[in-house]
Formats: C-alpha cells, structure tokens, sequence
C-alpha cells in the first residue's frame, strides 16, 4: 500500500505539473489508479494466502 500511495503521489504531482491538458484528461489518468490500486490489492491478497496455505 505504501508503494501504491507514493505512485499515486507522483501521478498527481505529474498531472499538476502539465496544466495544459484538457481536464477530463487530467481527471481521466487520475481515476485510472483507484482501479489499479484495487487490483494489487485483490492481487496481493491472493498471493499472500497461497504462500500461507502452503506451509
């Protein structure tokens, strides 16, 4: 979560930093990280149960 946060940090400062795009651009590339960030998530979760499951 921590790395996923600090991405999400950087896209923003990134997409403050380019003001000239249109704004449902710019709204656009910031919604795309909640989805991403919520299928680490489920991924994280999976992979972490299968490693415990294991031994």
């Amino acid at each position: 979560m921590l790395v996923a946060g600090l991405v999400m940090i950087g896209g923003i400062l990134m997409a403050a930093m380019t003001l000239d795009q249109p704004w449902w651009a710019w709204s656009l590339d910031l919604a795309g990280y909640l989805p991403a960030g919520g299928l680490g998530w489920t991924l994280a979760n999976i992979l972490r149960r299968k490693r415990f499951q294991g031994t």
